[in-house]
C-alpha cells in the first residue's frame, strides 16, 4: 500500500484486522493498558522478524482425524418442528410492536440540563462478571437484565458483594465467576432477572432481556450496549458534556453512534481458557490509548468482516474528532447496519422486537425501524467502545451451523437458526412497510 495510508484511512475501508499478530505476546499484566508492552511487542518484532510457524502443530492439524459424533434425535425433531411452525409465520399475525410501552411522550420537551444517560445492558450469568467493569468505566446509573435461575438477592448480593454462585449440582462455589470481578457500588445498579430455567440457550431472549432493561429507565436518555462492549472511560462524562446536552435536547430523535473497536485475543480461546487478566489489560481506556493501537494494528473497526454492521460509521474521521464533537452520519450504506447508540427513552423510540431471539438480525432491525421513523444519525466524538474477546456463544455457534444454503430447499433452511432468522426478519421487512 502507499507507504502515506495512515491505519485510520484503512479503517475507511474496513480492512481485515491482522488477528495473528498477538498470537505469541509476552503480555506484560497491569491494573493500567499495557502501553509500553505495545511497543515492547512491537520492537521485538521488527528485531526477530516474523513469528515461526510451529510446524509439528500444523501437521498435527492437518492429519488429525475427526470423530464423526452421532447424530443429536432430539436436536433434529426439534428443528423440523420449529421449520414446520416457522413456516406459517406471517407479519400480519406477529405482533411487532411500533412503539415503548409505559414510556414518556417524546413530543413533551426536555431542557439540556434535564438530560442524564442510563447505560441499558443485558446478560448471561456466565459473562456476569463484567458488569463490574462497565460501573468502574460508567459513573451513573446502569440498568440490567440478567438471564439466569439465581434469585434476585443472589445477584444483587454478587454484583454489589461479590458474594460468589453456589453450583446447582454440587453447591461448590463457582470460581469461573469470581476470576477477575469487581463489585458495583450500592444503589448504582438496577437489576432485573429473567428465568432461563426452561428456556433453550440457542434461542437466548436477547430482545427480550432488552427491553426489560430499558422499561426501568428513568433517565431522559440511555446508551445502549451490549455487556461484552467496554466503554471508554470518558464515555458518560462526553455525554454529559454541555454541547452534547444540548444538541440532544433539540432533537428527540437524534441518535449518537459510539464506534466500537476490536482487539484479538491475548490467548488460544478455548473451553477452559480465556486469559481474562492478559485481555483486560490490553483494553483501551482512553483515545489516546485506541488510537496507538489502531496504529500500530493491534486494533481495528469492529467485525470488519461484516461490513454492513458498523461500516456506515466514520472511523476514518473518528481520529481527528475532539472530545464531545458531533459529525454527522449522511448515508446508511446498509440494512445490516447496527452501531451502538445513545439516544432519548421516550414513546416512539422502536422497540427491540422480541421475535428475534439467538443470534442473528436483533439489534439491526431496530436501527432499520428507527431509520423509517426518521431518526438522525450522528458520531460522537473522543469516546469509544471496545469488544472484550470471548468464546462464541451457544447461539453464535447454532447460527454458524447451515451456512451453505445454495443447495437446500424452502423447508430445509427452516431447519436452520439462519433460516428461521431470515424467515422473521423477512416478515419483519413486510410489516415495516406497511406499518
Amino acid at each position: 500500500r502507499n507507504s502515506d495510508t495512515s491505519p485510520f484511512d484503512m479503517l475507511r475501508r474496513q480492512a481485515k484486522p491482522k488477528h495473528h499478530l498477538r498470537e505469541n505476546w509476552d503480555v506484560v499484566v497491569s491494573d493500567k493498558f499495557d502501553v509500553q508492552g505495545i511497543k515492547d511487542d512491537i520492537k521485538s518484532k521488527k528485531i526477530n522478524g516474523e513469528k515461526k510457524k510451529d510446524k509439528k502443530k500444523i501437521k498435527a492439524s492437518k492429519t488429525a482425524t475427526k470423530k464423526k459424533k452421532k447424530p443429536d434425535e432430539k436436536k433434529i425433531a426439534r428443528d423440523l418442528a420449529l421449520a414446520s411452525s416457522f413456516s406459517d409465520l406471517n407479519w400480519q399475525t406477529m405482533d411487532f410492536k411500533a412503539k415503548q410501552s409505559d414510556a414518556p411522550l417524546c413530543s413533551v420537551p426536555v431542557s439540556a440540563q434535564e438530560i442524564e444517560h442510563t447505560l441499558v445492558t443485558q446478560v448471561s450469568e456466565d459473562r456476569l462478571w463484567m458488569l463490574g467493569h462497565h460501573c468502574a468505566r460508567w459513573p451513573g446509573p446502569i440498568s440490567a437484565v440478567v438471564f439466569t435461575e439465581k434469585t434476585i438477592e443472589s445477584v444483587y448480593d454478587y454484583v454489589l458483594n461479590g458474594v460468589p454462585f453456589e453450583s446447582p449440582t454440587s453447591g461448590n462455589i463457582n470460581d469461573d465467576m469470581q476470576k477477575n470481578m469487581l463489585t458495583c457500588p450500592s444503589g448504582k445498579v438496577t437489576l432485573q432477572t429473567f428465568n432461563k430455567i426452561g428456556s433453550d440457550e440457542e434461542e437466548y431472549p436477547v430482545n427480550k432481556l432488552r427491553n426489560k432493561a430499558l422499561s426501568v429507565v428513568r433517565t431522559s436518555h440511555v446508551m445502549y450496549v451490549d455487556i461484552d462492549f467496554w466503554l471508554s472511560d470518558n464515555l458518560y462524562n462526553t455525554l454529559q458534556s454541555d454541547s452534547v446536552r444540548q444538541q440532544l435536547a433539540d432533537d428527540s430523535q437524534l441518535a449518537l453512534v459510539v464506534p466500537a473497536f476490536q482487539i484479538p485475543s491475548q490467548c488460544k480461546i478455548n473451553e477452559g481458557h480465556e486469559c481474562r487478566t492478559a485481555n483486560i489489560a490490553h483494553i483501551p481506556r482512553t483515545k489516546e490509548d485506541m488510537v496507538l493501537m489502531v496504529n500500530h494494528q493491534q486494533a481495528s473497526a469492529f467485525d470488519p468482516t461484516n461490513k454492513g454492521g458498523h461500516g456506515s460509521t466514520r472511523y476514518g474521521d473518528w481520529n481527528s474528532m475532539d472530545e464531545g464533537s458531533i459529525m454527522t452520519i449522511p448515508c446508511v450504506t446498509s440494512n445490516r447496519y447496527e452501531p451502538y447508540l445513545a439516544f432519548r427513552f421516550c414513546e416512539d423510540l422502536p422497540p427491540f422486537q422480541d421475535h428475534f431471539t439467538g443470534y442473528g438480525k436483533n439489534k439491526m432491525t431496530q436501527i432499520m425501524h428507527m431509520r423509517r421513523n426518521g431518526y438522525l444519525f450522528k458520531q460522537l466524538g473522543g469516546s469509544f467502545l471496545v469488544h472484550y474477546p470471548h468464546m462464541d456463544s451457544k447461539s453464535r455457534k447454532e447460527w454458524n451451523v447451515g451456512k451453505q444454503r445454495d443447495k437446500k430447499t424452502d423447508v430445509e433452511l427452516l431447519t436452520f437458526k439462519r433460516g428461521r432468522v431470515d424467515k422473521v426478519f423477512a416478515e419483519f421487512r413486510c410489516w415495516l412497510e406497511n406499518e
